[in-house]
């Protein structure tokens, strides 16, 4: 039996067996890739994690989609802020950790209307402003924000990185008062 096919009976096996979900499957495809290369037992496959990512207006989300499964704003319900408006600009820092010691690409994607557009494509910069616009108007809007370190897997599949997490806002119009004259 040739090395391809050990490889679809074990990912086979595993699937069927064990129930294992994706990043599981994923991760026992690579320590058997690593067995066919010949770099040694199974290795773990090690994806970078998002620490913390904070704005500019005090919320602090500690979610992480890799470790607990959950990716909208950890302070919920006592968040500081999650009402922002036409014009304002949030920024936000990313603090991510990796257990390899590789460094660590950050990604940001716009959240509108359940759609994601490319914000910040794959950069070493951890930081991103936000600079709310008409488009961002809505209720669950807001920004995404990607990990991952340059092993050449991304462990929560291509485009996704090793981590991810959401920081929705409610979004509204800009508040304009116009001043009053009287005669």
């Amino acid at each position: 039996m040739g090395n391809n096919a050990i490889k679809v009976i074990i990912s086979l096996s595993l699937i069927f067996t064990f129930g294992i979900t994706y990043r599981e499957s994923a991760s026992a495809s690579h320590a058997v890739n690593n067995l066919e290369d010949g770099k040694g037992a199974l290795d773990e496959v090690l994806p970078a994690l998002i620490v913390q990512v904070e704005d500019s207006l005090g919320n602090i989300n500690t979610n992480s989609f890799t470790d607990d499964g959950t990716g909208d704003w950890s302070c919920q319900p006592d968040c500081p802020d999650l009402d922002v408006h036409i014009g304002e600009t949030i920024s936000f820092t990313v603090t991510a950790a990796d257990p390899n010691d590789l460094p660590i690409e950050y990604k940001f994607v716009y959240w509108r209307l359940g759609a994601a557009f490319l914000a910040q494509d794959w950069s070493l910069d951890n930081t991103f402003d936000w600079y709310v616009s008409q488009a961002d108007v809505g209720p669950h809007n807001g920004v995404g924000v990607y990990v991952r370190n340059n092993d050449g897997e991304e462990y929560q599949g291509v485009g996704s990185g090793d981590d991810y997490n959401y920081e929705f806002y409610s979004v509204h119009q800009a508040t304009i008062y116009l001043p009053i004259i009287i005669k």
